[in-house]
């Protein structure tokens, strides 16, 4: 069943994170203005509020947000590569262009 309140864009945009004092960088496989999956080999623990930088390139200024990590993958599904789903709980007004520009303008609901 899908639990996602909005339609993923799949794209590959470059993120870096903070979580406390550990910082480290990674890329999206797919991104909403809701959330994402963010390709990563870092352990990161569910429920950890982590801040985090988006960078979609082109010349776009970067976002800054607030993201809660919702699931962890760490090979146990097939098709995806280790890393971590986020929700965004900060920051969300500022993806909805860029994830709207990079669907073509083709997502219902923007």
């Amino acid at each position: 069943m899908e639990r996602r309140r909005s339609r993923r864009v799949g794209r590959e945009i470059v993120v870096s994170w903070q979580n406390g004092q550990e910082h480290s960088r990674g890329a999206t496989c797919d991104i909403s203005d809701h959330g994402a999956f963010v390709r990563s080999g870092e352990a990161v623990p569910v429920n950890s509020i982590v801040d985090f930088e988006i960078d979609p390139g082109r010349g776009r200024e970067k976002v800054l947000c607030r993201a809660q990590v919702v699931w962890i993958n760490v090979g146990q599904l097939e098709g995806y590569p280790p890393g971590f789903g986020i929700e965004f709980v900060d920051g969300k007004e500022k993806l909805k262009g860029i994830v709207f520009e990079l669907s073509g303008g083709g997502l219902e609901g923007y």
